[in-house]
């Protein structure tokens, strides 16, 4: 759908404003367009983790949180993008 309607991503970003929160801005969302557009398609990936219940928004709501499991996001990201883990020497 990216691919065909270029203004896509940001209709869905502006209909979903009022009802996600998020510190992503609409540049990040039209720079995540510009990888779609432009990438292959490498299917699917599922990070692995743990979701439980918590109150990290700090609105005294409880909401499901999703905890990455650090491995599997390094290996998606080196998988999707080329991305390695560096680990600094000071």
């Amino acid at each position: 759908k990216i691919k065909s309607d270029s203004n896509y991503t940001t209709d869905i970003f502006n209909q979903l404003q009022d009802k996600a929160t998020t510190d992503i801005t609409i540049g990040t969302i039209s720079n995540i367009s510009n990888i779609f557009v432009s990438g292959t398609n490498k299917g699917i990936y599922e990070l692995q983790g743990e979701s439980k219940v918590g109150q990290a928004l700090g609105d005294n709501l409880d909401h499901i949180e999703f905890y990455v499991d650090k491995d599997s996001m390094v290996t998606t990201m080196e998988d999707l993008f080329g991305i390695k883990e560096h680990n600094n020497k000071e």
